[in-house]
Formats: structure tokens, sequence, C-alpha cells
């Protein structure tokens, strides 16, 4: 009985220290009693009280009212895709209305609107005269926010008639058919992709039926075939609007016998489920349906987000577009390809955008809880989801961003799923079907990020424990060590005092020993079913990213391993040996600080190796070193779980389950800590592993019959979802989007009101090809993304390394003959490229001060940009 008090009181004391520390944690510089950006949205959430309160309001009438007349205490819930679709709708109206209720957005109309510091309203057409003396309360022509509190009656009539606010039915219009637009488009992808895969696995295997598993297998193999298609269509740039609806067309047609059977079980399958009123999971489930509402509400957008959107991912789509196919830019890239193909098929950039972001956020949560509920109950299946697609850092994702790792977290799901199912299976046809799949969604998570080589070895790792247990998941481990040393992709090998040579040989020798260990096993064991599986699950997964290995040979070549991976930058050539006589730089002496800078800033600046790396799961849960802010964030569930409800383990008697969830757990996470300088989005496929171990402990911890047990678990559920729910209210509508949704703002209205100059970035640089000085030099900045062949014209220096060896005598006269003679006639600079890294040591700031002044001393300012940071220069003489 003693061990049990231990045990539960340790478990207690670590979690509370987690939560305190986190919630007390400083972030961007703010003191807080609470995590600083918890801290601001519980004023701002406030506001939404009602909005909050009216559904569990309604709820407990109801309740009340079956108490009373029917003398029951529990409740009965009919659960069909109708009703699933008719409740998000009614929460989609709720939430539309009320974020337009208390945030009052407008449209401004006139010169930019200043304040004195006597108080006094200032108009202002010429941005340049202002003293310094003002401060901005709104741009001309943009999205104002919380109106009434500000425009109130005492101000002039004459100034409050400019701005315009969305009517009631412009609100509702909006809303409906735009939503409508999104959720069609939506629905029908994912109903060809799953009725395509479900017909090829039918052809596979004739008695394939369609459950909840296969119907997920499916559509990830059917999107797969989409994608597939696509880059072939594209490889003979004819992907027009056209193609893309004809290769819907003929795929649904292709599949419409297993279309009609999904839709008949989607929408004539119902089920009951008869609970207790006060079931805290009706609790988490209302939450999560308000998140869900609010983030799709806010990507209703005409326009791309966030700096890794707009210079990469969504520019890529636009770039794919544009050319009617493929584009050479130093890169995979399947899940744009899927998002160009939207765009194309749509002409609304706004499908591009949800394909990044709403849709697989989405799915990734539905297909993470079905996952968790084979490794746990439905309850803590659904505990874990919910700090999932609650979390901060998913919240970036799933909204503040449109990056590919949501797409690729999604793939990675299927692809476990299938993997798990095939090892589950008895039937050896199945098996090494669901293996082949397993493997085609591993090649399509390295065809979308090339880190997913982490998540290849990791399942390669769990197929060889299936079938050789402790020695297969040896031999996996250190075969995967050994191909990233020798691949020298282990970053961590950089700040060992070791020479570097010395990891290749180490890297061989762990390779050795891993093959020797599995050949023994094969042998031992009589049989080659095993490698024939291993060798399945591999072949598919290299046969789903050969296309690219082709395509970037055609393009370099080249069958270097590092050119086959990822192909050729079209980027233009910064070629040092064209500059001769008083222009000639000693290459030699210009030293690359600034990629090593960056990427430190994410795993600390502790130059004690050892401690740096052991105490990193804290600081990264903290949030207090490096990098900090949500899109780091991912809550204090992990560290506080999984060490906590460690010792609740049952060592007498581990189920296979548990052991599964460990290793993947383990193997994934080591493998991401050695490759990825602590860049916690590039290990998000890695929280399926994070998710099904904490479920596992979960459930051990259930098991404990101690009084503390029944109240911790719903602790930690109130703990977890008050401050997620209030941190989104905090975060939702932002202006510009909800004009743009009710239509108060065009697309280019909406656009312009957020990114002021881009418009006007993309017309100077088309007007301007004559042939001369046409190369565009870019420090930071995502205007990038509003410029039309921006791969091939523009030079990427966010770092500013190769202009400061440009630069290296300081002598702007000599920098501008530099820059003429490669080619260049713009130079596009962030006011904000010194945030890049926070390293006291470093030198990025030297080059920031050196280069900012030649910017604006000695470049003629073409678009001073005062409200994003950002600054066109034309270099002198072009």
């Amino acid at each position: 009985m003693y061990k049990k008090i231990i045990k539960n009181v340790l478990a207690l004391i670590w979690i509370s220290v987690v939560i305190y520390f986190y919630f007390t944690q400083t972030v961007s510089g703010t003191n807080s009693i609470i995590h600083s950006y918890y801290t601001e949205s519980l004023t701002v959430s406030l506001k939404y009280l009602f909005f909050i309160l009216i559904i569990p309001i309604l709820y407990a009438c109801y309740c009340l009212y079956i108490w009373f007349n029917k003398n029951k205490k529990t409740i009965s819930i009919k659960i069909s895709a109708p009703r699933i679709l008719i409740t998000f709708f009614l929460l989609l109206i709720l939430a539309g209305n009320t974020v337009f209720l208390i945030k009052t957005p407008s449209f401004y109309h006139g010169d930019s609107l200043f304040i004195t510091s006597d108080g006094t309203l200032k108009e202002v057409a010429d941005i340049s005269t202002i003293s310094g003396d003002e401060t901005l309360i709104v741009a001309s022509e943009s999205a104002y926010e919380w109106t009434d509190y500000a425009i109130t009656d005492d101000v002039d009539p004459v100034l409050k008639n400019r701005f315009e606010k969305a009517t009631f039915w412009g609100i509702q219009f909006g809303l409906v058919s735009k939503s409508l637009g999104i959720i069609s488009m939506l629905f029908l992808i994912t109903l060809i992709a799953t009725g395509l895969g479900h017909t090829i696995l039918k052809t596979i295997k004739k008695d394939h039926v369609l459950d909840f598993d296969n119907a997920i297998i499916g559509f990830g193999t059917g999107l797969f075939s989409i994608i597939l298609i696509s880059f072939i269509i594209g490889a003979l740039h004819v992907l027009t609007i056209y193609s893309a609806w004809a290769l819907l067309i003929a795929m649904g047609t292709i599949s419409y016998k297993s279309v009609l059977e999904i839709l008949k079980k989607l929408f004539k399958t119902s089920f009951s489920v008869e609970t207790s009123m006060a079931n805290i999971n009706i609790f988490i489930i209302f939450v999560l349906g308000m998140v869900l509402t609010m983030n799709f509400i806010d990507n209703i957008s005409p326009t791309a987000r966030g700096w890794d959107g707009m210079n990469q991912y969504v520019n890529i789509a636009k770039r794919i577009e544009e050319t009617n196919g493929l584009i050479q830019m130093g890169g995979n890239y399947y899940w744009e390809l899927l998002m160009g193909f939207g765009l194309i098929a749509t002409k609304w950039i706004t499908i591009a955008l949800n394909l990044a972001s709403f849709y697989p956020a989405l799915l990734s949560a539905i297909v993470l809880y079905w996952i968790l509920s084979k490794f746990s109950s439905k309850s803590t299946a659904l505990l874990v989801t919910a700090w999932f697609y609650t979390m901060p850092m998913m919240l970036f994702h799933g909204t503040e961003e449109n990056k590919v790792d949501l797409g690729n977290t999604l793939i990675a799901m299927i692809g476990f799923l299938s993997l798990y199912k095939g090892l589950s299976s008895n039937d050896r046809k199945e098996q090494l079907t669901l293996l082949g799949i397993a493997g085609l969604m591993s090649g399509l998570c390295l065809g979308i990020k090339i880190t997913s080589l982490i998540l290849i070895f990791t399942f390669i790792t769990i197929i060889l424990y299936k079938y050789f247990k402790k020695t297969g998941a040896v031999a996996g481990f250190l075969f995967s060590l050994s191909a990233l040393l020798i691949a020298e992709k282990a970053i961590i090998i950089n700040e060992l005092p070791i020479p570097q040579e010395i990891f290749g040989t180490v890297g061989s020798i762990l390779m050795l020993v891993s093959i020797i260990l599995i050949i023994w096993k094969t042998f031992k064991q009589h049989s080659f079913k095993p490698l024939i599986s291993l060798l399945i699950f591999t072949a598919f997964a290299i046969t789903a990213f050969m296309p690219w290995m082709i395509k970037n040979y055609s393009e370099g070549g080249s069958f270097s391993q590092a050119e086959l991976l990822f192909g050729i930058n079209p980027q233009p050539i910064i070629d040092y040996e064209s500059l001769t006589g008083e222009l000639a730089i000693d290459e030699a002496s210009c030293a690359e600080t600034g990629t090593e800078e960056e990427l430190d800033r994410y795993i600390g600046y502790d130059s004690n190796t050892l401690k740096k790396y052991l105490t990193f799961p804290w600081h990264l849960t903290m949030n207090d070193i490096g990098v900090r802010g949500l899109y780091v964030d991912f809550g204090w569930l992990p560290l506080a779980l999984l060490i906590g409800l460690l010792p609740f383990i049952n060592r007498k008697n581990i189920d296979e389950k548990l052991i599964i969830a460990f290793l993947f757990f383990t193997t994934y996470w080591f493998l991401w800590l050695i490759t990825s300088n602590g860049i916690i989005w590039y290990g998000l496929p890695g929280f399926l592993a994070i998710s099904i171990l904490a479920a596992q402990l979960i459930e051990n911890y259930k098991t404990e019959e101690h009084t503390l047990q029944k109240y911790l678990i719903p602790a930690l559920i109130i703990i977890l979802i008050i401050p997620a729910l209030s941190f989104r209210l905090y975060n939702f509508g932002k202006g510009s989007l909800l004009l743009y949704t009710a239509n108060v703002m065009t697309a280019d209205e909406a656009t312009t009101g957020i990114f002021p100059y881009g418009l006007q970035v993309h017309d100077l640089f088309e007007a301007d090809q004559d042939g001369q000085y046409d190369l565009i030099w870019k420090i930071g900045t995502s205007l990038n993304y509003f410029i039309e062949d921006n791969f091939w014209r523009t030079y990427n220096d966010q770092y500013m390394d190769v202009m400061n060896c440009l630069y290296t005598e300081r002598d702007p006269d000599l920098l501008t003959k530099r820059l003429k003679a490669l080619g260049f006639g713009y130079i596009i600079f962030d006011y904000y490229s010194n945030t890049l890294s926070i390293d006291p040591n470093g030198t990025l700031n030297d080059k920031y001060q050196a280069i900012i002044d030649y910017v604006l001393n000695y470049t003629e300012i073409v678009i001073p940009d005062y409200f994003r940071g950002h600054l066109v220069g034309k270099i002198i003489g072009t």
C-alpha cells in the first residue's frame, strides 16, 4: 500500500511542478503570473463569455428537462454524419456572428490615420512626411478591429463614416457561401481519394471490406494516386483547370461503386451513445467543436500567411499554377503539388490554404483519435487528441501559417495505421499489402519533407522488432543510426570533440553489425518472411519517392546523393570568379556563419553539449531558451505525463502495445534529436508516438485503485482545456479576413490591407524585365510571394553571409559595382532580419547594421514599406 501512495505522490508532485513552471514561464519578455500569451488571452476571452456559455446553458436546460420529466440521469446522443454536419454549420453561424459582434471589424477608407502625443488625430497621405511623434491607428484602405470600442459617438461623424462595417445579411451570405465552397471542394477530394483507394485495395483483395480502418488507409492510397497523376500531368505542363477536373471525373468514374458505397455508409450509418449527463468527455467535445469552428473561419483567407508559407509552400503552389506544371526549385513538393492542384481546379487560393492548414489538421486529429482508440479507452484517446489539436503549435500550423508539416503528419499517421494493422494481420497477403501501403505513405512523406527519413527508419525498426523482438529492435536502431552517420545527417556530431572522419567508420561498423544481426535471426528462424516484409516496405517507399529522383536527375544529370534528393536550386548563381580587377573577392576570407547561428536558436547556446541535450526536453517544454512563442510550444502534457506516469507501468506484465509505443517514441525522437537541431515541427509526425505513449501511460494509471486517480485526470482535463479555449478565442478573427468573408473587402483589398505594398511589389517587378539588371537580392521578407518567377529571379540571402562577403571592405560604391556586375537591380530588405539569431556572440547584428545602412543611404528606395518593415531599394545606376 505504501508503494502506491509514494508513486501517486511522486506523480502528483512532478506533474504539478511541470504545470506550475510552464504557466509561470515568461515568454517574449513579458512578465506574467501565467504563460504570457495565456495571460493576455484571458482578458480578451471574457468578451466571448456569452458565446462560451450559451451551448452549455442550453445543454444544462435539456438535461434538467430529461431529469425532471423522465426521471433519468443519463442522456442518449444519436450520432450520424448529417447531424455532425448540421451541428458544425450551426456552430459556424454562431461563432462567425459572435466574432463580428465582438471584434466589430471595419474597412477604413481614407489616408493613414495617426494619433499624436497630445491626442490629436492626424491623417497622413505621404508616410515619408511623419515626424516620429505619431502612432499609427489604421493604415489607408485597410481593416480595423474593435471599431465600436475606439470609434465612439464623440468622434467626428465624417471620420466615423469612413469605417465601413459588414451588414448582418452580408455576414450570413459570406459565411455560408464561402464555407460551402471550401467544404464542397475538400469533401470532393476526400470522397474521390477514399473511393479510388478502396477500389484499388478491393482489386488487390476481393474480400476487402469498407470499415473505418480501411477507409483511412484507402484515403491515403487514393490521395497518393491523385498526387502522383498530378505529378505526371505536371511534368508535361498540361496541369490546367480542364485536366484537373478531367482527372477528378475520371477517378470518380473508375471508382463510382466505391464512392456510392461510401456515401451510403456515411449518410445512413448512425448510432446512439448512452452517457451520464455530467460526462466530462461531452465538455471536451464541446471545446473541440468550438476550436474546430474557429480554425475553419480563420482559414477563409484570400492570401497566404506566415514566413514559410509565403516564401516556400504556398509560393510553390502559385508557381505551379503559373506554369501549369512542375517547377524547379531545389526541393521536393508532393503536398504543395496537391495545394497547387486545388488552386488550379478552383482558381481560388483559399482552397490551397485550407489544403495546407485546416484540412490536414482536422484529418490528423480524426486519424489520431482512431489510432489511439486501439491503444487505450475512447475517453483517454479523446483527452490526448484534445491536447494535440489545441496545443499552441497546432494553432500556429493550423491557422497562422501555411506549411506542409500537417500534411506530412497526416500521411505519417496513415502510414503507421497501415503498418500496425499489417503487422497485426494473420493473412499474409493482407499483411504484405498493408506493409506496401505503409511504404507508399512513408515515401510520400519523404516527397513532402526530407526529414521523413527518420520516420522511415523508425518504421523499419518496428518491423524488425515485430519479427525478431529485442534483437530486431537493436538491429533496426543500429541500422538507422549508422545510415545517418554515413550520410552525415547527424548534426549532433558537429558538437562533439571527435574527428568527423571517425563517425563514417563508426557508421559502417554499426551498419555491418545490424546486417549480421538480421541475417543471424533470419537463419535462426528458418524463414525469409521477415526479410520479404522489410523489402516490400522499403521497395514501396523508394517507389513512392522515385518520381522526384527521376525529376531531380533530369535537372542536374548527376547521381550524387544531394542532387537526387533535392535537385538543383534555380536561384541566381553568385559567381565570385566573374568578379575581376577591382571587383575581385578573396572568397576564402568569407565566413558563412548565418545558417549555424539561425539553427542554434532552436536548441540554445549552452556550450556544455551533454547538459544542453539532457535539459533540452525541459527547456523545449518551458519555451524558455532560444526561439520562443506559440510556433514551438506544444504544451505541458508530454513532459508531465511521460515522466510522471512511468512508475505505474506493470513491469511484470508489459503489453506488446506498450512496447511498440516505447519503441516508436524512443527511436523516432532519438533520431530527431541528433538530426534536427531542436526544430520541433520537423518532428510533428513523432507527436503520434508521444500521443500513443501518453495514452498507454494514462490507461496504466487508470488501473490504480486510489482516490487521487479519480480526481487527477478530470483536473488535468480542466487545466488543459480551459487555457487552450481561452487562447484560441484570443486569436480568433483577423480583421481583413473577416471583412473578406463578409464581402466587404475584395481579395485584392484584403491582401493589400495585410500587405500594403504587396501588389505594388508585383507590378514593379513585372514591369521591369528588360533583360538588364532583372535579378533581385532578397534579405528576409515574405514579399517574394508577390513576385512571379521568384525562384529563378531572386537570390535568397536572409543570413546576409554572401552580401557581407561582397561588402567586406564596407565600400558602398564597390558593393554597388559588384551587384551590377552580377546582374542585380534591386534589393528587398526586411527590417527584422536581425531577429533571425539572438546569439549574443553571433555575427548577424554587425552584418545587419552594415547592410541596412547601405540600403537606406546608397540605394534608391522605391517602395518604403512603413507598415510591414520591408524595403525595396533600386541599385543606383540600374
